[in-house]
């Protein structure tokens, strides 16, 4: 009888060990996970990443900064984060529709430099935001489009009210792709908004960290990562990986969208990107696929992405015209 007592406490004791490890192990994994995601620019410089990104596809910064005038701003939102803007093409807004471009993760607002001078040569007043921490954003944390959703809402509104009769036209690039997402989710649709245009948005938040996760080969599922990180993140950064689901995003909105997706593109792949479009509940889309990577197809087929962005502009434009002569 006190051989079976003493195993009995054995017993115990070695399993209160293992969940004791179990725990704390997954204590540790969550709390990386939360961080080394959150914390993803704090030692990068999102400046040079923008301007060696603008190299690796043959431009550079000067050009655009000596040939187009641009000023930096601020804009307050109301619990008192300063939201970095500029304006690219000019100084200050004139009374015409508005481009808002939205960069992807890693750089700033200098990246799309060329989308820039697109719109602008187009005649449209361009905004390019840096979204949280990045550029000369004072933030330190990403999350993915869920925070900086309400800073595109800030800036929309802003911007609406500035020039209440005037459109926007919201064009995001990866991560500023699922910004752009989430906040059309918020709104459903707005007067003010005439369409989105997203260039190789990821479908989730927990699909591309699992991409990024597979990638490293530790051993462990994506989904035992995704679990722990989850619980640091929403105690520690007030989100999670279900508060960045693009595809729902989609569901719920109902602005004219106009997607661009690489064929070769190995992070956001074609059949994720054609997921995203086919979830749409917009009535207005269009889903184009181009022979490129991620984010390039604007600089390896120019001519077509500038010609399949104005016709659709021009069709929507079109079909609202049409609407209000009812």
């Amino acid at each position: 009888m006190k051989l079976k007592k003493r195993l009995k406490i054995v017993f115990i004791i070695v399993l209160i060990a293992i969940v004791t490890g179990f725990i704390g192990i997954s204590g540790v994994l969550g709390y990386q996970v939360a961080n080394q995601l959150s914390y993803q620019n704090v030692s990068k410089n999102t400046i040079e990443a923008s301007i060696m990104q603008l190299k690796s596809w043959g431009k550079t910064i000067d050009y655009y900064e000596e040939n187009y005038e641009h000023k930096t701003m601020f804009l307050e939102n109301e619990k008192g984060y300063q939201i970095p803007y500029t304006i690219i093409g000019d100084t200050k807004l004139k009374e015409k529709d508005t481009v808002i471009l939205v960069h992807g993760a890693g750089g700033d607002y200098r990246s799309v430099y060329p989308h820039a001078e697109f719109y602008v040569q187009q005649g449209y007043n361009v905004v390019a935001i840096d979204q949280r921490a990045s550029g000369l954003s004072k933030d330190n944390i990403v999350s993915f489009g869920y925070y900086e959703k309400y800073d595109l809402k800030d800036m929309v509104d802003f911007i609406t009210e500035m020039l209440p009769q005037q459109k926007i036209i919201l064009h995001g690039f990866s991560m500023g792709a699922a910004t752009v997402a989430l906040y059309g989710e918020m709104v459903g649709e707005k007067e003010s908004i005439l369409l989105m245009v997203l260039d190789s948005s990821y479908e989730s938040m927990q699909y591309i960290f699992a991409k990024v996760w597979e990638g490293m080969d530790t051993g462990l599922p994506s989904s035992y990562a995704v679990f722990c990180g989850n619980i640091f993140l929403k105690t520690k950064f007030g989100y999670s990986f279900d508060d960045v689901n693009v595809i729902k995003a989609f569901e719920r909105c109902k602005i004219p969208v106009l997607f661009f997706q690489g064929m070769n593109d190995d992070l956001t792949t074609p059949d994720r990107g054609k997921n995203l479009y086919e979830h749409s509940a917009a009535i207005q889309k269009e889903y184009v696929e181009q022979e490129c990577g991620h984010i390039e197809g604007f600089v390896k087929h120019p001519k077509e992405y500038k010609k399949r962005v104005l016709e659709f502009i021009d069709e929507i434009r079109i079909d609202s015209y049409c609407e209000k002569k009812g």
